[in-house]
């Protein structure tokens, strides 16, 4: 179920990205090019990353949204930031409540505590960019 989550600060610097994570990259920037208008949780501020720990490369915005690729197609893409799970917020089943809680442990605590998570963040990430 929930899990201890360890922070891995991700990057957004080129150099650090390895040689499958840069196509990645480059794949993620294309989609982004031409569905911009369809992916409407992006908003302004809009980074690529690429964590070194799980090889995962990602949009972010400045409103701690994130979008990864799922079948050719941009797709809004969530953590939730008191377990660490991971999915996509579209789908069948409906693991998370927003994009930085997910169903499980909304039921055990109350949302508040994730918006505060949320914010350090987009904190985080701005101050490595």
């Amino acid at each position: 179920m929930c899990r201890t989550f360890q922070n891995v600060q991700p990057t957004s610097d080129l150099s650090k990205f390895e040689g499958l994570a840069l196509e990645d990259a480059i794949d993620l920037l294309k989609a982004y090019m031409f569905q911009r208008h369809q992916a409407k949780f992006l908003s302004d501020g809009v980074r690529v990353y690429f964590n070194a720990a799980t090889s995962e490369v990602f949009l972010f915005d400045n409103h701690a949204k994130m979008a990864k690729m799922k079948h050719g197609e941009l797709r809004q893409w969530a953590m939730c930031l008191s377990c660490g799970v991971k999915g996509f917020v579209e789908g069948e089943e409906q693991r998370f409540v927003n994009d930085t809680t997910c169903a499980a442990c909304a039921s055990k605590e109350e949302a508040p505590q994730s918006v505060r998570a949320s914010k350090r963040l987009l904190t985080n990430l701005q101050r490595k960019a």
